[in-house]
């Protein structure tokens, strides 16, 4: 049947990447989602594709953003910052489109009507410009870099062309993704992470998935997280802290406020002992017992000048008691930041993030 729309696809380009392992990476990865929505149907598959994506999808397939989001490192967050590409009408082959058959499938539709689909989605292409998309015709992003098409407008109809080995027209939107040198990827024992510039981190949900794609695109896969990176136990805290309302919020986390803050909290500084969060630290009732002793014995004093041994004692009891209050009152001790009580931290803090900070955009201007 395809060759009865060769007149309306003729002249147009058809996408997919010029490097034959990317080519097939992109088909395997595509070829995952399929998998992933199959699964989705039962109870157990359910299950398990609610751990690989982070949220609950019940039962319907996974929406062909939201499982880039999930599995593409970055993707969103490069997508957020950088301007988009070009737009033209296009053949997209469907073993590299991910789509969402979430409305209907191909084996509910007779062979007349899947045939009326498909004319439609030629019709509606040929009434199509670069800038105009026609209804009913599809829109999808494509990934040049990647050799992936996600299918906007027209995620039903994926399904079908696939089964047909026809490739689907649609009005394409090109969007960049950052080079392979820019991504480095972490295989820890406190999970999968992967980070960007050196300076922006995920956690990656699947890395067999994510590896599929991004290995023949030739990011690394490393096992000893860097030194010069924040601790990974901060890091994956500082992630889990933030949480996510939905799939699709900003998943990536900059490692240079955290290595801040850590450094912040490792920086040596001095402090009382009533500072420390320590179980030394003097409590309200140790003042109010030295207090009420040291009044006492300014009290006795002068009552026992007549036996000069016992005013010699009780005067050194009160050197003694002075002599406390005050050793644990001065700033005499070095500790690190994190180990002061919350308030004395939140005080310090604060100045020396600041320090840090002025540090930080000193060493930037010099280095251009």
């Amino acid at each position: 049947m395809s060759r009865d729309f060769n007149h309306i696809s003729a002249g147009f380009p058809i996408l997919g990447s010029e490097n034959p392992n990317i080519s097939a990476a992109a088909e395997r990865f595509v070829a995952a989602k399929a998998d992933m929505d199959y699964l989705i149907e039962s109870r157990i598959g359910r299950t398990m594709i609610t751990r690989a994506i982070g949220e609950d999808l019940g039962y319907h397939s996974i929406d062909p953003f939201t499982y880039a989001y999930n599995m593409l490192p970055f993707f969103q967050f490069h997508r957020t910052s950088t301007v988009s590409g070009k737009k033209q009408k296009a053949m997209v082959p469907a073993r590299i489109t991910i789509g969402d058959s979430w409305k209907w499938k191909p084996k509910y539709k007779s062979a007349e009507e899947q045939n009326e689909i498909i004319k439609k989605a030629f019709d509606s292409f040929q009434q199509s410009t670069d800038d105009r998309t026609a209804w009913e015709c599809a829109s999808y992003v494509y990934i040049p870099k990647l050799g992936v098409a996600l299918a906007h407008e027209g995620k039903n109809r994926v399904a079908l062309f696939r089964e047909r080995g026809m490739d689907i027209p649609a009005v394409v939107h090109e969007e960049d993704y950052p080079d392979a040198d820019r991504i480095r990827m972490f295989n820890l024992p406190e999970g999968d992470f992967a980070v960007l510039d050196n300076r922006y981190v995920e956690q990656i949900r699947s890395l067999e998935l994510t590896s599929e794609i991004l290995v023949p695109f030739g990011v690394i896969t490393e096992r000893q997280w860097p030194e010069n990176f924040p601790e990974i136990s901060r890091v994956k805290e500082e992630l889990a802290s933030r949480g996510r309302r939905y799939v699709i919020d900003d998943m990536a986390l900059d490692m240079v406020p955290v290595l801040q803050r850590q450094n912040a909290d490792e920086t040596v500084v001095r402090a009382s002992l009533c500072d420390i969060d320590s179980p030394l630290r003097p409590t309200f009732h140790f003042f109010m017992s030295a207090f009420f002793i040291d009044l006492m014995l300014m009290v006795l004093v002068p009552a026992v000048q007549t036996w000069p041994i016992l005013e010699a004692i009780l005067c050194t009891l009160l050197a003694v008691a002075n002599a406390v209050i005050v050793l644990v009152t001065l700033p005499i001790f070095e500790c690190k930041l994190n180990k002061l009580t919350i308030n004395r931290q939140h005080d310090l803090r604060h100045q020396i993030l600041s320090t840090l900070r002025e540090k930080n955009e000193n060493n930037t201007a010099r280095a251009y």
